[in-house]
């Protein structure tokens, strides 16, 4: 990688940087599984922050190698297409113990629906990931994330990027857009960060499973076939702020957490707040029914307008 090129896309230009060329991977390859695992073997070898850079092109292969390297960066200097054909996730990230400080992508993600996950996050902190996925197996996430701390996401996972990934078997519509829980420790996901994602048209958009303090910026959550966002009881503290949902079959946002902070947002549908849930608060926005269950306590709702379509309602059975 001549230093110019390093420049041009913002590295590290005094650390060690090769192409994926450099290990034999090439769009033109039916299989570039080998050279992928020789580029993550030289990025481990390496005894400071390393750069691997992907030339334009599709590149297909069976088996993600786990890309989890401490401090590396994986970029690419055009579009690239990471298409997986074997049955596993298609991008793996496992950071075993704890991985740190990596920078991944631009990549665009191409599962088939018979695969794993899109892109599968364990136990990498305080980094920054670009993915536009175009599809996963229908019963897998676009994005699942496992015990990630201090994250930060550039995301999107639409069938308005051209239709889902379709190698001929069917086409590979995740079930969920983004799935967060945590890990087999019971280590939650947490204080993650998604700057204006972009989830349409998957099952249920986003589902916080066990999490804290993960949020949502701007962007927009719509025309998933089941529920917008779903946050279950043992989330707290996660926060959709400036975010549009619209055209959700289920409804919008359904909350059973705690603490659950939903500002500034648009719906057009449903907003409910489920048995057992806390604290949560909506605040701003426009939106349409709000609903608070029986045995829901503390919701709280200001400076909002609803009935937005005007077949909207306002429901409150719950304390407090």
């Amino acid at each position: 990688m001549r230093l110019k090129e390093a420049y041009r896309l913002n590295l590290p230009h005094n650390y060690p940087t090769k192409s994926i060329s450099d290990f034999g991977g090439k769009p033109s390859n039916p299989d570039n599984t080998d050279a992928f695992q020789k580029a993550v073997d030289w990025l481990n070898d390496q005894t400071e922050p390393a750069c691997l850079i992907f030339e334009p092109g599709i590149y297909r292969y069976q088996t993600s190698p786990n890309w989890a390297v401490d401090y590396a960066t994986i970029t690419s200097c055009g579009v690239v297409k990471l298409r997986c054909e074997g049955t596993g996730d298609s991008f793996i990230l496992d950071g075993g113990a704890s991985t740190w400080n990596m920078r991944v992508g631009p990549f665009w993600i191409e599962g088939h629906d018979g695969s794993g996950d899109g892109v599968f996050i364990e136990a990498v902190h305080h980094s920054y990931f670009d993915f536009n996925v175009r599809g996963c197996g229908t019963t897998q996430a676009g994005l699942r994330m496992q015990w990630c701390v201090v994250d930060k996401f550039n995301y999107v996972c639409s069938v308005n990027e051209g239709g889902w990934y379709n190698d001929g078997s069917g086409a590979a519509k995740p079930l969920y857009g983004v799935y967060i829980d945590d890990d087999a420790s019971a280590q939650q996901a947490a204080y993650n960060l998604f700057i204006d994602p972009v989830i349409e048209g998957v099952e249920t958009g986003v589902k916080i499973v066990n999490g804290t303090g993960n949020q949502f910026n701007g962007g927009t959550i719509e025309g998933n076939t089941g529920w917008g966002v779903e946050v279950d009881k043992n989330c707290n503290s996660n926060k959709f702020i400036g975010g549009d949902f619209e055209a959700n079959t289920s409804g919008d946002i359904l909350v059973a957490g705690a603490e659950t902070d939903i500002i500034g947002c648009d719906s057009d549908s449903l907003i409910q707040f489920s048995t057992g849930g806390q604290h949560s608060k909506i605040i701003g926005g426009a939106g349409d029914s709000i609903t608070v269950d029986s045995g829901v306590t503390g919701v709280k709702i200001s400076d909002t307008s609803y009935n937005r379509t005007g077949t909207g309602a306002l429901t409150d059975n719950g304390t407090n």
